[in-house]
């Protein structure tokens, strides 16, 4: 073929859905006019130039009408014949033609930036992206909560998520429950950085949730020969897992760049966003939280990770009236709520009033949502098991009665045997 246009483009899905219906046809022209040198290429100026004779006179339009009227014009060899003709019609795209013709109208310069892109280029993966972000190059690290995941589409590359509530509320415990279920559930690389715990007190954390046993007897020593073989079948997929810990020591927000560029991570999880190191010094605590918020933003769009960071709340909200958690309430920095793309803030009832009826139930009130809905989410707080979890659904609390009705018929069958 003499003077071939561009490789597989707008251009061919253009004539591609031109040569399988007039709809497309009419939609082409009305954006790209009736001058084939809108398009690269003698091959497809002739193509093009065919396609409008043939569909000005009335006369049907399709691979052979058209490939005839070239053979007539002996302009077929040039175009690329009947085989180039059938080869189009597999890349058209008749649901889009209108944006396809604008991109043969517009050829866009070369950007040099890799951060910046032209629409057009933009569109064809954000298409993808909506058609089938199962196809993704990587998954969305997940919080393990199935109402939040589906709240967040997990934690999306590039975002900075913020954990805050009262002390004790377990703000910790929940960013060590995410480190945990996009590690070691989902095998996605995780760098978990711990300041103020030491390595010994994180690695209790993780199996007294995995194994579900009491945190205080694993520190007394009180261990039963169940417990340790409980300990002894998480012990494999804990050692397996892609989680990076990095506990009992301070870092500045340079350190986290590099353990995550290190480790690979696809997820970071930061516990103290005020406790970081200021990367440089300033005259007000303030605008050293504010250095600090900014630098983990860019780091997570920069490395394209999402990043998960806890921070502190004023004792403001203890002494209102609804003394509910709120974004203002974030201490040390008003850009902490500005930047971050989530935050996340804990309520538990029992906290406030011990003979709550809400007792061992937290709410996780999702303050702002850049991406979607704010809204309050109810989960099970088992602090003993160091650990948030779903709350049951009725199916699930009902199933549960019925093993227990049918061990106590066993038990009392086998009584009686006896």
């Amino acid at each position: 073929m003499a003077d071939t246009p561009r490789p597989a483009s707008a251009e061919q899905a253009v004539l591609g859905a031109m040569l399988l219906s007039r709809t497309s046809i009419e939609a082409a022209v009305r954006i790209i006019g009736t001058d084939p040198k809108s398009f690269t290429g003698t091959a497809h100026q002739l193509l093009y130039a065919s396609l409008l004779r043939l569909h000005e006179k009335g006369e049907p339009v399709d691979a052979i009408s058209v490939n005839e009227d070239l053979v007539a014009r002996e302009e077929a060899e040039e175009v690329g014949g009947a085989l180039y003709l059938y080869q189009l019609t597999e890349v058209s795209d008749t649901r889009n033609v209108e944006r396809h013709a604008r991109e043969v109208v517009f050829s866009p310069a070369p950007v040099t930036s890799p951060h910046g892109q032209w629409m057009g280029d933009a569109l064809h993966e954000y298409l993808d992206l909506l058609e089938g972000p199962g196809r993704a190059l990587r998954p969305n690290a997940v919080t393990g909560f199935k109402e939040l995941d589906e709240l967040t589409v997990g934690l999306e590359p590039g975002t900075l998520t913020v954990i805050s509530g009262r002390p004790s509320v377990g703000k910790s415990m929940l960013l060590g429950n995410i480190a945990c279920s996009s590690a070691l559930r989902h095998a996605i690389p995780t760098v978990w950085i711990e300041q103020e715990s030491s390595r010994r007190n994180v690695l209790d954390r993780v199996f007294s949730a995995e194994a579900r046993i009491p945190r205080h007897l694993m520190r007394l020593g009180m261990m039963t020969d169940a417990d340790w073989g409980r300990i002894a079948v998480q012990m494999g997929r804990v050692a397996t897992s892609p989680l990076l810990i990095h506990a009992g020591v301070r870092v500045d927000t340079e350190q986290v760049r590099q353990l995550a560029q290190e480790s690979g991570a696809n997820l970071v999880a930061v516990d103290g966003l005020q406790h970081l190191k200021p990367h440089r010094e300033r005259e007000t605590r303030e605008r050293e939280v504010s250095d600090i918020t900014r630098d983990l933003k860019d780091i997570a769009l920069e490395l394209q990770v999402p990043v998960v960071a806890t921070a502190h709340l004023n004792r403001v909200p203890l002494q209102r009236f609804d003394s509910s958690p709120t974004l203002d309430d974030l201490r040390e920095s008003d850009l902490i709520a500005h930047l971050a793309d989530t935050v996340i803030l804990i309520e538990r009832p029992d906290l406030r009033d011990p003979g709550s009826p809400r007792a061992g139930e937290a709410d996780l009130i999702v303050a702002k949502h850049r991406h979607g809905p704010a809204q309050t989410l109810a989960v099970a707080f088992q602090g003993h098991y160091s650990r948030f979890v779903d709350m049951a659904t009725p199916e699930q609390v009902e199933a549960h009665y019925r093993r227990v009705e049918a061990a106590g018929r066993r038990s009392r069958t086998e009584g009686e045997q006896e």
